[in-house]
This record gives C-alpha cells, sequence and structure tokens, in this order.
C-alpha cells in the first residue's frame, strides 16, 4: 500500500484570485511513514522543539520554517504540487482532484491522509472512485499528524515559489 498525505495552501473560494496548490506526500509502505514520523520527533528534541508543536509553514518563524524546509529537502524522496488557477465557471477543487487522480494509478492500492477540508476529501473520493483508483481515505487535523505538516510545508513553499533544496 502506497501512504499519501495532503495538504492545501491558499483558499479554493472564486472569490480569491490566487492559485490553489495541494501538496502530496507519497510514502512507499508504512515502515517508511513510521521512520520519518520517527525522524521528526528526533529533530524536534535534538533543536529543543515541543514534541506537541505544530510546523505549519504560514505560522512558523523563519528559524523553524528553514529547519523544517531542510529537514524536508533532505528526508522526503517522493512528492507531487498541484496548481489551479481560478477561472470563471472553474471549480479548483474539482480540478485539483482531477490532477492527483491523473498522477495515481489504478494498478495501486493508496491510504490517503489529508487535512480536515471536507470539501476536497469528498470530491477526490469520488473523482478517484470514477477513475477507479483504490483509495482508503481519512481526514486528521494537521496537528495531529507530523506527515500533513509535512505536505503543509510544501504546499506553502509553493506557493511561496520557495524551491525545497
Amino acid at each position: 500500500m502506497i501512504y499519501c498525505f495532503i495538504d492545501e495552501s491558499g483558499n479554493p473560494s472564486a472569490k480569491n484570485s490566487e492559485p490553489f496548490y495541494v501538496a502530496m506526500v507519497i510514502l512507499a509502505s508504512l515502515d517508511k511513514v513510521n521512520e520519518i514520523k520517527g525522524k521528526i520527533r528526533e529533530l524536534k528534541k535534538r533543536n529543543n522543539i515541543p514534541q506537541d508543536y505544530e510546523f505549519h509553514y504560514s505560522r512558523n518563524a523563519s528559524r523553524k520554517r528553514d529547519l523544517f524546509l531542510k529537514f524536508i529537502a533532505k528526508n522526503i524522496e517522493k512528492y507531487k504540487v498541484f496548481r489551479a488557477e481560478k477561472k470563471p465557471g472553474c471549480n479548483v477543487l474539482s480540478d485539483i482532484s482531477d490532477k492527483i487522480a491523473g498522477y495515481l494509478s489504478s494498478k495501486e492500492k493508496y491510504r490517503i491522509i489529508l487535512d480536515t477540508n471536507p470539501q476536497l476529501t469528498q470530491i477526490l473520493k469520488n473523482v478517484l472512485r470514477k477513475n477507479r483508483i483504490i483509495a482508503k481515505m481519512a481526514q486528521e487535523k494537521s496537528k495531529n499528524n507530523e506527515l500533513i505538516q509535512v505536505a503543509d510545508y510544501i504546499a506553502g513553499a509553493a506557493s511561496s515559489n520557495i524551491k525545497i533544496s
């Protein structure tokens, strides 16, 4: 099973003219998920950051932001950023969901964990089903999932035109 962690940056509302970004962190196994979570716990310990601290791109000071971006560059091998432009008559959540489904394979099985955006979750679930992509989906608050925090940082960096390297 392939594990995917998804979070977004931006506002999907048509009233907001800025592009909408979604980042998906892709890990090949539960062992890899646990390895990365362990490395994040160790990063926090080495830097005297409380274990319940939430890495959140738009809310973190630059020192912690730089620290976590370096961590991502070193430890996250596979991720994908999806971008949707706001156009009249276009639903950005549908557009993003179509792009995600186009990236995934119907020959694999996925466990997809998203930040708590119920609209994106429902639209993505329907699009995956329509494309015969097998995925168990769940929503979690980013505060409770370090890998959604990684996806948040990747989406935030993309929306700020910052390269992760």
